[in-house]
């Protein structure tokens, strides 16, 4: 006879014609075969039209897939109707309630052959009397309704510490060796997702439409397809896939600090409470094995490469991605984000596993639910606010790194810039995300502006107004140098070098790839640039650092196309040898980082190819001994790099021995224009909110940024009309801010260089 296993140590085996007794319900089908589930004696409006099984839940006045796909469910008449007997009548009371109870005994979790729950984590309990409802949140049943099956279950002892090691699960019912269906969460069932459930924008009105009014609610007013409940082909690649298998207690929670801690801070669109189960939350396993991913990318710790690779979580995380399990279109954007940081290939190859495609996969679905355009008020604002300028950023830095066009036109948005307030009662650091968009952005335009042939000489000037006033605009917590108080016997303004901090290391690094991309030579028949050089020998003196503090692997994919730029910056010092000596310490530096990355990521091995050709074509140079000098840094290029000390640059001492030692600490003579313009305005008021008096030194370092004082996007708001910005408010008093984010780059006429 067959055998029907109850979850207990020992399981006891009853035969099937006696747990039929049991329940009362006759047995059907093949043995071992689960019992049918509750299905309603007529189906509902939606699923009739849909012609999909209609299930209700015990007690339930909504069927599951109207719940889960937020339907109207309405019942549906029968048209002919016929008088049951009493007997009928009778009969059809006590089969319900036995179909009842079996459907009970069907949902209760049992231990499977492949997976059993981690009891020791401690992490997640499972509780046999949760049940998934409709709407994904994880439901009580009553004792009574439980039956036998309950008091057997609590029996089970815990797992061994061998089976713990295996893994636990979030969702038990994933384990099972019947492919049962996983709680599927809902659209806003979690804190974090949106208010209402998702929404697509369509902006098509705005050029077709006529005198009559068009109600985009009413057109979307019909239930969509690609909503419907997932198959069971689909759950089993799920669980072929191992996509519900979760690590245990000590290797999650150690990955998940590996993610707040190197990854979180250039993407601030995760909550730690997020990827933890509590009352009335249950985290999204989308949303937790891309967190696994992206951790694992970045980790070296034994346990976590005992229990799977990034290849392991990466798979598990994209099947779930196109299931279309995960229906909270802000999770799934924010997972899509994540994934970027798996990266197998590098630009050289055709892949759809690498950051530019799920870039483009994350900018289409922020399309389709508008996350381009400025969100109303409300809970929600910030982090579609974050979230689309994680996008950007990485959109931008991709984009460099590649030397293929973006995904996203600055122009298609109205979000305004990220604020502090954007900020509140997030765990990230705020005032590192802010510019480090900003500097990505400048990137992202720079190289955008070289591969259209459209980098016209005022394109160029805005940029390198931009460069400059980023990094006076920088807090005193992310620079690299500070100002030495002058003592007695020390000479006055001295740039010291700041305490040693990560963040703030590789938040320079674009920026000094900025400055070489920028003043790099136009044409290889040009003499180099004393610019270009000084920023790559930067960003190999932040690499020694990290070198030396073994810090290489916590770093991102996009870090091998600094040292690339940097590699090529440096090679053009080959033909001079007293620049040579020293440049050549940097390229070793530049060279092993990127034989460390290349251990942490493939893309970095077509790198490190295109540098080892530089190095192997370099002795071919000819050094003409009168070849004149690399270009001098003009005035504007000086104050790119005042308030940089020469600590981090090895060819600083050598490039910058013929300019005045006051080079690095002086700023732009228009530095003194711009106080002055700033105390007339607070004269007149319009910027009341500063009260104190300040000097020229104060109004360099704390003063407003021009985006807030004159900000198109504000005044809308407040019911005013949006003016363009015209010239003259940048270029007269304003001459020399450039902020990135005016936008006001559209310039016709085209330098030829």
């Amino acid at each position: 006879m067959s055998e029907v296993s109850v979850p207990q140590p020992a399981p006891p085996t009853t035969t099937a014609p006696a747990a039929a007794v049991h329940n009362n319900v006759p047995t059907t089908g093949k043995a071992g075969e689960s019992p049918p589930r509750l299905r309603a004696a007529s189906a509902c409006v939606a699923c009739n039209k849909k012609k999909i099984r209609c299930i209700y839940p015990e007690g339930g006045s909504q069927c599951l897939n109207c719940a889960r796909n937020h339907w109207t469910c309405s019942p549906r008449e029968r048209k002919r109707k016929r008088r049951k007997t009493a007997a009928e009548r009778e009969d059809a009371v006590s089969g319900s309630r036995a179909t009842t109870k079996v459907e009970i005994r069907h949902e209760t979790p049992s231990l499977g052959p492949l997976r059993r729950p981690n009891w020791d984590s401690g992490h997640l309990p499972w509780d046999q009397r949760r049940s998934v409802v409709a709407d994904g949140h994880p439901s009580h049943q009553s004792e009574s309704s439980a039956g036998a099956g309950a008091s057997a279950h609590n029996q089970t002892p815990p797992t061994s510490a061998a089976q713990e090691s295996e893994g636990s699960t979030l969702y038990p019912n994933a384990a099972s060796s019947g492919f049962a269906r996983p709680s599927q969460p809902a659209q806003d069932s979690r804190a974090y997702g949106p208010s209402t459930p998702n929404s697509t924008y369509l902006g098509r009105y705005e050029y077709i439409r006529g005198e009559v009014p068009v109600n985009e609610d009413r057109a979307k007013a019909y239930p969509a397809v690609a909503t419907e409940s997932l198959t069971e082909e689909d759950l089993r690649i799920l669980h072929l896939q191992h996509a519900f298998d979760l690590p245990p207690r000590a290797v999650r929670e150690g990955l998940i600090d590996t993610f707040m801690k190197r990854c979180s801070p250039w993407m601030p669109i995760v909550e730690r409470s997020w990827l933890t189960e509590r009352t009335g939350h249950q985290p999204s396993i989308l949303l937790l094995q891309a967190v696994f991913l992206a951790a694992s990318r970045v980790s070296s710790a034994p346990a976590v490469t005992a229990y799977a690779s990034s290849n392991e979580f990466y798979r598990r995380a994209r099947a779930l991605f196109w299931s279309g399990y995960e229906k909270n279109t802000i999770t799934v954007i924010t997972a899509v984000c994540i994934l970027h940081w798996y990266n197998p290939e590098g630009p050289e190859h055709v892949s759809i596993n690498t950051s530019g495609f799920w870039n483009r996969i994350g900018v289409g679905l922020a399309y389709q639910i508008g996350l381009h355009r400025e969100p109303p008020p409300g809970r929600d604002a910030p982090l579609r606010r974050r979230l689309w300028w994680t996008l950007y950023a990485r959109d931008c830095l991709i984009s460099a790194g590649h030397g293929r066009p973006r995904a996203i036109n600055p122009d298609d948005s109205e979000v305004k810039p990220l604020t502090p307030e954007d900020f509140y009662g997030c765990s990230s650091n705020g005032q590192l995300f802010i510019v480090y968009v900003e500097i990505s952005a400048l990137l992202g335009d720079l190289t955008q502006c070289y591969c259209r042939r459209s980098l016209s000489r005022q394109k160029r000037v805005n940029i390198e107004n931009a460069l400059y006033r980023w990094t006076r605009e920088l807090p005193e917590s992310l620079r690299l140098f500070r100002r030495y108080s002058p003592t007695e016997g020390a000479p006055a303004h001295r740039l010291v070098l700041m305490p040693y901090n990560f963040e703030a290391r590789q938040l320079h690094v674009p920026y000094f790839i900025t400055l070489a991309i920028l003043y790099r030579p136009i044409s290889p028949s040009n003499l180099p640039s004393a610019a270009a050089i000084l920023a790559s020998s930067f960003i190999a003196g932040i690499f020694e650092d990290f070198l030396a503090r073994d810090e290489i692997r916590f770093l991102g994919p996009i870090f091998t196309f600094y040292l690339l730029a940097a590699g090529v910056g440096l090679m053009s010092c080959f033909p001079y040898p007293h620049l040579w000596e020293r440049a050549e310490q940097d390229l070793r530096i530049i060279y092993n980082s990127q034989k460390e990355l290349a251990k942490r990521w493939p893309s970095a091995i077509g790198s490190l190819k295109a540098m080892q050709s530089i190095l192997d074509e370099a002795p071919k140079v000819a050094r003409p001994p009168d070849r004149p000098q690399p270009t001098p840094l003009t005035p504007d290029q000086q104050a790119c790099f005042s308030g940089f000390g020469t600590d981090l640059c090895r060819l600083g001492d050598v490039m910058l021995a013929n300019y005045p030692h006051e080079m690095v600490e002086s700023g732009r003579p228009e530095d003194d224009q711009y106080a002055r313009t700033v105390s007339d305005m607070m004269t007149a008021g319009i910027l009341a909110e500063l009260k104190t008096p300040m000097d020229a030194a104060a109004a360099l370092e704390e003063y407003l940024p021009l985006a807030t004082v004159i900000d198109h996007n504000t005044q809308v708001a407040m019911g005013g009309e949006a003016t363009e910005i015209t010239d003259e408010m940048l270029y007269n008093q304003y001459e020399g801010i450039g902020n990135w984010l005016l936008r006001d780059w559209d310039w016709n006429t085209d330098v030829a260089w």
